[in-house]
Formats: C-alpha cells, structure tokens, sequence
C-alpha cells in the first residue's frame, strides 16, 4: 500500500517537475512511498514569487549555496532563496558577497549543534555532553538557544536517550526488527521511556545551566549518571528534530544582521524563515497602484498539505507577504531526505520523532499542522507549539491560547482545513476525484 500524493494547482510551487512514483531500494521497502521531488521544497515551506516583470538577465531570484570548497557543513539540509540585484545592486556581487557569509554560518551552524564530534576553537553539543558538570564557554547562538528554552520551560532536548531509541528504530530493515527499540510493541522499552522522561523532567536531575558570559554548565545528578552508566548512555541533551529550527534561525538572523532581507531560508524538514521584514518585494510588484485582491498583493504562497490514509492531498495554500516564521510538522516523511526520522510498518502504522516529554512516546495530534508568526523566531515557534501537535488528540482550545498570544495554526481533520487567522488568504483548496476539501476559522 503506497503512500500517494495527489495533483493540484502547481503554479504555486516553482521548479515543479510532474509526479513521479519512485521505487525504493529493498533496504527500505518498508517506506512504500510516492516520493515527489517537489516535495524536497514544499514540506519545509516553498514559496511562490510574484515577480511581475521584476526578473532580468542579472536580478532575480537564485538559489544560494554553500561553497563546493566548505569545510563540512549542513547546507544539504536547506534551499535559500535570494533576490539578487534589487534596486540596481550589482546581482553578481551581491550573489559572491552572499555564497561567502551563508557558507560561513553554515559551516559555523553545523560545528555548534553538531553531537557526533568536536570541533577546535567551538564548544559545541557533542562536547557539552562529554563533560557534564562542568563550566564551558559557547557560542552567542548556542547560549541564546537555551535561553530560550529555559524561558519557555520546554523540556524536549533532554530526552537525548530517547531519541537514541528512535534512531535505532528508524534504521530498522523489517517489522520483525523493531520490537527491540519500539515502546508500543516493547513494555521494557516505554518502562525505560518511561524512567528517561522521569529524569528529563526534574531540572535537578538534568539541566543546562546558563551562568553569564557565554558560560553554561550541563549539570547531571549522580543518580542520572548511575542510570546512564547501566543503560549505556552517553547524551544528555539532543536537539534532535528541533535542530534545524535553531540552525534556520541562526542563518538567517546573520543574514539579517547584514542588511539581507530580500530571500528565505527553507529546511528539508519543516523550518522556514521569511526575512523580508519591509515586505520589500510586495512594494516592488505593486509599484505605484498597490490595488487589488490580498491574493493578489502577497508575493509569497505557502503550500498546505493533509494526509488522509496513504493519500497526501495538496489541500490548499496561504498567501501572505512580508517576513514570517512558519513550522510544518507531518507525521510521515514528505520526502526521501526525512526515510530515516520515522518507521512505517507494514500495517500502515507509522513512528516518528515527536516524542511526548511526558512519557517519552511518539504522537501527534493530527497528521499534519503549520504553524506561523511575523515576531518570534522557527525555534521559538516550536517550542511554544511542540506540546499541542505532539498529543493523543487536538485540542482547539489550546490553538485559539497560541492565536492569542499571536501564534497562528492551520491543521486538517476530515478534509477541513481549520485555521486561526482571520486576516488569512487560504486559496486552493483541493476538490478532485471526489475529495473536497473546505475552510472553517476556529473562534
């Protein structure tokens, strides 16, 4: 039973090449998925630009990338798209000018959450979890990093064991192999989540301390050391499926500290920063008559999508324009980048990343949900969002909370698309071979 993708309306999607079913190697037949190679760009936020004529040989939108010459990096993980050239900036310098500092932070990203080596002149993850109780000097970013989690008492990169689990499971050959490392088949396995989740929830267990100055401790009671030596642990802390999140923030607010804001940053995974904070590019399509539809007026489309069984429909799209920070979180890969963050068994069931901190177990409230905000950061978004997608069921009361506090969502249930926005273009939405989808706004 494969796992479809179903057409609609392309043109919002750039460099779009027509479906295509592709057949995986026996390693991991377990997959049985439509791969479509659009989706690379749209799980994690593509855009559509209304360019209006704006496009010459020299200015328009590209592709930036890292250098070929980097030193290791993580640009694989990300499309940053830039419009070179504006207001009669050479394009061919500015696109130097660009492939230099985005190399640069993205080299630097990598080494800063890496946890599989160190790296000279940067303490990073890896390195704080080799030396618990200890005082160790990092990086602004890695140091901004905890804050923020300190602040919004999310206690998800402490179940770093946890997660060790799940990649065990993704990297699984057969069913016949996952009763080892999955909870739901494995009682000695949701008792150990179970004792993990304990320790990961008591600050006085495990904690980063943050001490000023750059300076943070990873402070790890001796009962939590004990537990770790028996079990063979040897993380502490894990970003885990949050990392790109803070990497997608990290990048583009050096961009945005240089005077860059006429591009986007887009993960594989679901993280994408706008950074077009003076709508820039709308003014440019409008010109001097700035009349017309919202639709018409937004230059930028995101591409919402809903699982409904094995099908994935292209359930519609929402137009906005000016900078914004959007997360979408799907409990299935949308690509072949993600075949390693989950397991789908044979019956269809399906394990992923999003790990309940309560007891350590896998959930998501529905299969698919985006979520949005013009001011506060990817990592700041999915901190404060994390608690009610990863849940047994979705709880409208806790998305109109998130829409109070200015934080947007848009989920489908039963081919509805629900959404919290009141100001929100949503258009094109799905109504072929029998399936119609339709809006409701949450009040």
């Amino acid at each position: 039973m494969g796992r479809t993708v179903r057409g609609g309306n392309r043109n919002h999607t750039p460099n779009v090449r027509p479906v295509q079913k592709v057949e995986l190697s026996e390693k991991n037949t377990r997959q049985r998925l439509i791969a479509v190679i659009v989706l690379l760009v749209i799980a994690s936020g593509a855009f559509m630009y209304a360019l209006n004529g704006l496009m010459s040989n020299d200015s328009g939108w590209t592709n930036i990338e890292a250098s070929s010459s980097a030193e290791i990096h993580c640009g694989d993980d990300f499309i940053f798209q830039y419009y070179v050239g504006a207001a009669g900036v050479n394009a061919t310098a500015e696109k130097k000018a660009l492939t230099l500092l985005y190399t640069d932070s993205i080299v630097k990203a990598y080494k800063m959450f890496s946890m599989d080596e160190s790296f000279e002149g940067i303490t990073n993850v890896y390195d704080l979890n080799r030396h618990p109780n200890e005082t160790m000097v990092v990086d602004d970013a890695l140091y901004h990093a905890f804050e923020l989690i300190a602040e919004t008492g999310n206690r998800a990169i402490y179940l770093a064991p946890v997660y060790t689990e799940y990649d065990n499971l993704f990297f699984c050959n057969d069913d016949s192999e996952t009763v080892n490392y999955d909870a739901y088949q494995n009682g000695e396995v949701a008792a150990y989540f179970s004792e993990v989740a304990a320790y990961s929830n008591d600050p006085s267990d495990v904690n980063v301390e943050l001490l000023g100055g750059n300076q943070v401790k990873l402070s790890v009671s001796d009962d939590y050391l004990a537990f770790a030596e028996k079990n063979f642990i040897s993380d502490f802390i894990d970003f885990s499926w949050m990392k790109n999140a803070f990497i997608t923030d990290y990048v583009a607010d050096v961009m945005i500290e240089n005077g860059y804001t006429l591009g986007s940053l887009t993960s594989y995974d679901g993280f994408t920063r706008n950074l077009d904070l003076t709508s820039a590019i709308t003014k440019l399509n409008a010109g001097p008559d700035a009349s017309g539809t919202a639709e018409e007026n937004a230059d930028y489309s995101f591409n919402i999508y809903d699982r409904q069984g094995n099908i994935i429909y292209p359930a519609g799209v929402m137009h906005y324009n000016g900078a914004e920070s959007i997360v979408s979180l799907h409990n299935y890969p949308m690509s072949d980048k993600e075949k390693y963050h989950y397991y789908e068994f044979k019956s269809g069931d399906i394990r992923t990343r999003y790990a309940d901190t309560a007891d350590g177990l896998c959930k998501s409230a529905v299969n698919n949900m985006a979520a949005y905000a013009d001011d506060i950061s990817c990592a700041e978004l999915i901190l404060k969002v994390s608690s009610v997608y990863i849940a047994d069921m979705m709880d409208t009361e806790a998305v109109k909370n998130l829409a109070e506090n200015g934080i947007q969502t848009i989920f489908g249930e039963n081919s509805v698309l629900y959404y919290t926005d009141p100001e929100l273009e949503l258009t094109d939405l799905y109504d072929k071979d029998g399936v119609h989808y339709t809006s409701e706004l949450l009040e």
